[in-house]
């Protein structure tokens, strides 16, 4: 059997799909293929099929086209809303499976979008023709993205599957708590709720180190003068992007997700979960499902959590990270996430 996966995003596909790829090789003897966007100069031996940028573009629908031809595939997996809408001027099989991927319904389901209501209709409906059309299986992440795209036989996968290797010990050394949080700097991620926290750190004189991990040399000015500024303190760390989080995991007590944003199940959370940190989110889809195991706390103000933190006893923290470890273990651990894409793979119920 040979399967095509086609992501939009070189981080997804090194960070989640070559392990789905990596099992599914070793435990099926199947052969499987990963198509993503390969923009900067270096050999990714991963990457079957090198795409040159991302989306809807002549050059994406030559190659694929190509490779399809040259290689028959029993299923296809178009992630994002952007592959999805590629599919269309993508030639297969009637005989091949295809597989519509949705990792979060992003801004079209923004509570704070004008005219959302209509956006919201026709995106359901031209997501709807695509399914009839090609004949798809969709997946998502979590069941209020099921529930509020509203369609039959949607199938949910709560994550990407992350491999259990716990590198911190359960009963670990707390003597200075750390906050972590990895993600894109950007309004919707929650930026200004990420420095308003930093600035409390430091104006509350808190022994309390925080690391922020994420690409900030594109944000506006004053948003860089001020990470600089919060960078100068002792505990406060703006690291920038990073490809591997296991160091500062290690670290780490608490993790910090303020994000509005329509995520699927944010792979930062399900790693602090894995880690056995405690979590700060807010109650949008994807995340509110990863504080369910009294494992953390929803919708606190940056006061809230630093309030929190304060008082919370090394005997309570160890609790709350035993919990978020079962919580992993038993929902969004690769041992359960795997098998569930091999059944969609499989196209077997």
């Amino acid at each position: 059997m040979k399967i095509l996966f086609i992501t939009n995003d070189l981080h997804d596909a090194l960070n989640s799909r070559v392990n789905l790829k990596n099992w599914v090789e070793k435990t099926y003897n199947f052969n499987f293929d990963i198509a993503a966007p390969v923009i900067i100069d270096r050999d990714f031996s991963e990457i079957s099929l090198k795409l040159k940028k991302r989306g809807i573009n002549f050059s994406n629908i030559f190659l694929i086209n190509r490779y399809i031809k040259s290689n028959v595939f029993d299923t296809i997996i178009f992630r994002g809303i952007e592959n999805i809408l590629l599919s269309l001027f993508i030639r297969n099989s009637k005989r091949t499976n295809v597989v519509f991927f949705l990792t979060g319904l992003g801004k079209a389901f923004s509570n704070s979008l004008y005219f959302k209501v209509i956006i919201r209709a026709i995106y359901k409906q031209i997501l709807k023709l695509y399914l009839n059309k090609k004949n798809a299986t969709l997946i998502v992440q979590n069941i209020e993205d099921a529930n509020d795209l509203g369609f039959a036989n949607i199938k949910i996968i709560n994550g990407s599957g992350v491999p259990i290797k716990f590198k911190k010990p359960l009963n670990f050394e707390y003597k200075t708590p750390t906050i972590i949080t990895a993600t894109r700097l950007n309004n919707s991620k929650g930026l200004n709720q990420i420095i308003e926290l930093s600035e409390k750190i430091i104006k509350r004189n808190l022994q309390i180190k925080y690391y922020v991990l994420g690409d900030f040399s594109n944000l506006k000015s004053h948003h860089i003068n001020k990470i600089l500024e919060l960078n100068k303190h002792s505990n406060i760390f703006f690291e920038g992007f990073k490809t591997d989080l296991s160091s500062y995991f290690s670290k780490s007590h608490f993790a910090y997700y303020p994000t509005r944003y329509r995520e699927g199940v944010p792979r930062f959370l399900i790693e602090s979960l894995s880690n056995g940190l405690v979590l700060f989110t807010n109650s949008m889809p994807g995340c509110s499902l990863t504080v369910s195991n009294n494992n953390g706390f929803l919708n606190f103000s940056t006061d809230d959590v630093l309030n929190k933190i304060i008082k919370m006893k090394k005997k309570e923290v160890n609790k709350y990270s035993e919990n978020s470890r079962v919580l992993f273990e038993s929902v969004y651990s690769d041992v359960v996430i795997f098998p569930e894409f091999y059944k969609i793979i499989k196209n077997n119920d």
